[in-house]
């Protein structure tokens, strides 16, 4: 009678918690303090060979580094990404450059690989006197095939640049190169067009130091021995399921040993919203959902909205529908020992230049649905109006999908040049520092299922400007003001205001400190602990049985 936790996506992160990654570490954190007074234990998910497999040592102690905060000190590992050093198109085109950075052109193909995001290499390729035409593309290496995909993904800024009808898109994820690029000892990577005559579109350039110490790394993270749930066990994940779990075949598990399955829906954003995501997420998330909604017994959804939003699709998909319940995310840095820990590190130079001065704070990903943009445009805006001393607007997350032409904006706009500032890789002592002392935050996301830098920033005693979107209202309701994430010009304004009267402010921070009460990380996860305790779950077979 154990509960299982999925640890797979902590086991393949390797960056400052964010979100999600958040949720499944602060879960992990409670097996570690509880599990010699209730059965816990925690798990991975091998697709590749559809088994559950028990921690190795090497992943119980990177576990354990997460939760201290020792993964990152300075002599953390380097970033996936860093393993590519330069791409190179073939017959690169300058005059074209400015729609990606990399850009080129063989007869009739046109062509692009983007700047590496995520721990992937994309781009897209057509030929514009076929528009239906798609291209199987391979990774070589030392001109030996090593990897195949195809250029058949939809991306809605394809579509809207009129590049044929937007799906011609290709990804390829490099963590699949890792093993493939090491063993063959390589020389040379090129992206190739396959077929009898093949093409090269591109060549890669690698830290080959790097790809040694990441295969290596790779290598010593292989999972533990099989475990086989039993029947009056629950198995709870909570990660980024739609990238690493198969949940046709974990049904098939646990039809066959009876164990009872619990899991999250964070948001339905890629359904309700896929022109603000990337490539043809609406059918691939869709069908994510109905195969979670089959095999689950019970759902956690972080807000009402998104609990609304996921009765509505598996009613209108025809799904079974799962218990659900809705819980608060945490809003507190939980881990003393992880702030302590990072409070020894010496903070980053860039961060520090930063909290010498007034500032606004914005921490979010940096993707298209965030909505970067409303805010780089009111403050061009107020400058175009001839308003000076601006604060600073510190961009705290990783670049992410969709924004490539909006970061080159702010990077090459005069206007904008030193007043905006991004951070990334930032750690838990840094961005307590960084809400602790800015002059306040903003969050203008198009929709959100739960919005946790809100919450961080109001248990911060910090006022947000924030979007009326989703489940935003949630949060603290009239503590808050909110604005259509559209209107420019009322960004702009209520910005100004802020800056202008720091009375206002003062008596917003004041009401904040007077009425906001901080959810914890302990009591969140707790919650859902005891929800799904084994003598008091019940299972869909259960619940089933026991109706009249």
């Amino acid at each position: 009678m154990t509960i299982w936790l999925d640890v797979t996506t902590l086991l393949g992160w390797n960056r400052p918690p964010v979100g999600i990654v958040r949720t499944e570490l602060e879960l992990a954190r409670y097996v570690r303090t509880i599990a010699n007074k209730l059965r816990l234990d925690m798990c991975v998910y091998n697709s590749e060979v559809d088994e559950f497999r028990r921690l190795s040592v090497a992943q119980e102690k990177k576990i354990d580094a997460f939760l201290s905060g020792e993964l990152f000190l300075p002599s953390e590992q380097p970033y996936l990404s860093d393993v590519f050093t330069k791409i190179d198109c073939v017959t690169y085109v300058p005059e074209a450059a400015l729609f990606r950075f990399f850009f080129g052109s063989f007869g009739r193909l046109r062509y692009s690989v983007d700047p590496i995001e995520n721990d992937c290499l994309r781009g897209w390729i057509c030929d514009a006197a076929k528009p239906r035409c798609r291209f199987d593309l391979e990774i070589r290496a030392n001109g030996k095939h090593i990897y195949t995909t195809r250029s058949d993904r939809f991306r809605i800024d394809l579509k809207n640049a009129n590049i044929v009808d937007g799906s011609c898109a290709f990804e390829i994820p490099i963590m699949e190169l890792l093993e493939p690029l090491h063993s063959a000892n390589v020389e040379n990577v090129e992206l190739v067009i396959g077929g009898r005559k093949p093409v090269v579109i591109a060549r890669i350039g690698l830290n080959k130091s790097l790809l040694h110490e990441h295969s290596e790394r790779r290598k010593k993270l292989s999972d533990g021995e099989r475990v086989v749930l039993e029947s009056n066990d629950v198995y709870l994940t909570a990660g980024l399921d739609w990238d690493n779990k198969n949940f046709k075949k974990i049904y098939t598990h646990k039809t066959k040993y009876g164990f009872a399955v619990a899991g999250f829906c964070y948001d339905l954003i890629p359904v309700k919203y896929p022109q603000w995501c990337m490539a043809d997420v609406a059918s691939f998330f869709s069908n994510y959902f109905v195969d979670l909604s089959w095999c689950a017994d019970h759902l956690f959804c972080i807000s009402e909205r998104s609990q609304i939003d996921y009765v509505d699709f598996a009613t209108r998909a025809g799904c079974r529908i799962p218990k659900t319940s809705t819980i608060r995310l945490g809003s507190n840095f939980a881990s003393e020992q992880s702030v302590n820990v990072s409070q020894n590190i010496p903070i980053k130079e860039e961060v520090q230049k930063v909290l010498g001065t007034d500032y606004i704070l914005y921490v979010s990903t940096i993707e298209r649905r965030k909505n970067h943009e409303v805010l780089y445009r009111a403050y061009t805006r107020l400058i175009d109006r001839g308003i000076i001393n601006l604060p600073n607007l510190v961009l705290v997350g990783m670049p992410g999908w969709g924004t490539t032409e909006l970061l080159s904006d702010i990077a090459n706009d005069p206007r904008t040049k030193g007043l905006i500032a991004i951070l990334n890789h930032v750690n838990d002592s840094e961005l307590s520092s960084l809400y602790a002392n800015a002059k306040f935050t903003v969050f203008p996301s198009l929709y959100e299922g739960w919005g946790l830098p809100v919450a961080e920033s109001l248990a911060h005693g910090k006022f947000c400007l924030c979007s009326d979107q989703g489940s935003l209202v949630e949060i603290a309701g009239d503590l808050l003001e909110y604005i259509d994430p559209w209107n420019v010009q009322e960004w702009a304004d209520r910005i100004l205001i802020l800056i202008q009267n720091p009375t206002i402010l003062a008596e917003r921070e004041k009401e904040i400190l007077e009425k906001f009460q901080s959810d914890s990380w302990f009591d969140c996860v707790s919650k859902i602990f005891k929800t799904i305790e084994p003598n008091k779950f019940l299972k869909i077979s259960d619940r089933a049985a026991s109706l009249p």
